[in-house]
C-alpha cells in the first residue's frame, strides 16, 4: 500500500494558499469608498447693536432780580433761550441767545448781554454788567408778551407771588404797560392776545 499522508498535506496547504491568494484578491479589487461631500459649517452671525442717545426735551421758566432791583425773565427750550429785563419804569430789554450744557449766553439788539449759569432750580449771572438771581417757576407766574404792531409790543415778568412788572415799547419810545391778563389785554381801545413766552 502506498502512504498517501504527505500527498494528501501538500493538497490541503495548496487549497488554503489558493483561498487566503482569492481573499487577497478581492480585497484589492474592491474599490476604496469615496469621501463623503465636504459638510460646510455655517459662519458665526454677529449682531451689532447702535445705541442713539436722545437729549430729554428741557423747557424751563427762570424769574427773579437784579442786583438793580429790576424784575428778569429767562424761558429755556432745550438749547434756545430769551430774556426779559424790566424795571417797571424806563428800563426793558429783550434778550436772545442760547444755552449750551448748563450755560446761557444772550444778546439783545442794542447790544446788552446776559450770561448765566443753571444749577438744580436756579439761575445766577450777569445782565448788562449787573449781578442777578432767578428761580424756576410754574404758571401762572413767567415770562408774557403782547404785540400791537410791528413796533408795539408789551412785555410782562409775573413772580411767583403774583407781583407784575412791565412796560410798553411804541415806536421806541417807553411808556407804562396795561394792566395785565393772561389772556388779552386792551391796547389804545383793541383787544390784543397775550401768550406765554417760549423760545
Amino acid at each position: 500500500m502506498e502512504n498517501r499522508g504527505p500527498l494528501l498535506t501538500l493538497l490541503v496547504v495548496a487549497a488554503l494558499a489558493a483561498v487566503v491568494l482569492g481573499i487577497n484578491m478581492s480585497r484589492e479589487a474592491t474599490p476604496a469608498s469615496a469621501p463623503g461631500p465636504a459638510t460646510l459649517s455655517a459662519a458665526p452671525t454677529t449682531t451689532t447693536t447702535t445705541t442713539t442717545t436722545t437729549k430729554a426735551p428741557f423747557e424751563e421758566m427762570y424769574v427773579g432780580k437784579v442786583d438793580t432791583g429790576a424784575a428778569i425773565a429767562v424761558a429755556v427750550k432745550n438749547e434756545k433761550a430769551v430774556a426779559y429785563l424790566c424795571d417797571g419804569q424806563q428800563v426793558e430789554s429783550w434778550l436772545e441767545g442760547t444755552l449750551q450744557e448748563s450755560t446761557l449766553s444772550l444778546k439783545a439788539k442794542n447790544g446788552d448781554e446776559l450770561t448765566g449759569t443753571i444749577q438744580g432750580d436756579q439761575l445766577s449771572g450777569t445782565v448788562i454788567k449787573h449781578g442777578f438771581t432767578a428761580a424756576n417757576v410754574d404758571p401762572p407766574a413767567g415770562l408774557f408778551r403782547a404785540s400791537a404792531g410791528v413796533l408795539d409790543r408789551v412785555g410782562w415778568i409775573v413772580e411767583k407771588d403774583g407781583t407784575v412788572t412791565g412796560l410798553r415799547l411804541k415806536d421806541g419810545a417807553v411808556q407804562q404797560a396795561p394792566a395785565f391778563s393772561p389772556d388779552k389785554v386792551t391796547i389804545d381801545g383793541k383787544d390784543v392776545p397775550v401768550e406765554r413766552v417760549a423760545p
